[in-house]
């Protein structure tokens, strides 16, 4: 007769491999990791559930094979949503109200042109764009070889200069004076004291109102001054400041 054949060697593990046991001679097969021991005097297993064993033998123990699966690789993230441009990024529209649809406007040869009323900011600066590049100016979109249209944002409002001590106090100026300002002056003979403003426009002189202090009638040349792009008693930005011929 043929020999039998011999025995399969007995499956043999390290400390530290992962595998399952039935603990107790029994069928049931549990998670843990060899501790110790070798395949000649059985090997000691702690369970995943805390439980111990010594001695287990090799045929009572196998190893867990982990199937390693290739993911397919991630794709591509989306890049941030950008948030929607409004009202205050576009240039050639407004609104009247928060609740009032956009307007679109232009002005050309000096006078405005009213474009239309749109349902978004979007549609609004569009229709700006189409009238804004038939004459060659900044768009809200530029395409290729256009420049980007900038809004000019406004100014953030300085704190009222504080007026002159007299004023302050209540003690009137000299006659003559006009506290240095360009195109005010002080009105002789007024029960109180009276400042004027006056500004010459072609050559006609243009009475501007009376004050009851000198800075309001300075101010107020200023404002006509400014439309006439001369110099202001209270200069802003990139004005120059009035001064008074001696």
């Amino acid at each position: 007769p043929a020999p039998a054949p011999a025995p399969a060697p007995a499956q043999s593990f390290e400390d530290g491999d992962r595998v399952e046991a039935r603990f107790g001679f029994g069928k049931q097969w549990y998670g843990g990791r060899i501790t110790g021991g070798s395949a000649l005097i059985g090997y000691d297993v702690v369970y995943d559930d805390g439980d111990r064993e010594s001695g287990v033998a090799a045929e009572l123990i196998r190893p867990i094979i982990r199937e390693f699966v290739e993911m397919p690789p991630e794709p591509p993230r989306p890049p941030p949503a950008v948030e929607a441009a409004g009202e205050d990024d576009f240039v050639g529209i407004y609104r009247k109200s928060k609740t009032a649809n956009w307007e679109a406007g232009i002005k050309v040869n000096g006078e405005r042109m009213h474009l239309g009323t749109y349902d978004s900011p979007e549609a609004a600066a569009r229709a700006y764009d189409d009238k804004a590049r038939a004459h060659g100016r900044p768009v809200n979109f530029p395409r290729a070889g256009e420049q980007q249209a900038k809004k000019q944002r406004k100014r953030a409002r300085t704190a009222p200069q504080s007026p002159p001590q007299h004023i302050l106090f209540g003690s009137p100026l000299p006659e003559e004076d006009d506290d240095g300002f360009v195109g005010i002056w002080r009105a002789p003979g007024a029960r109180k004291p009276t400042w004027k403003s006056s500004i010459t426009v072609a050559g006609e002189k243009v009475h501007l109102g009376s004050f009851s202090d000198p800075i309001a009638a300075a101010q107020a040349y200023d404002a006509k001054a400014r439309e006439q792009g001369r110099p202001v008693n209270f200069p802003r930005d990139g004005e120059v400041k009035a001064e008074k011929n001696q």
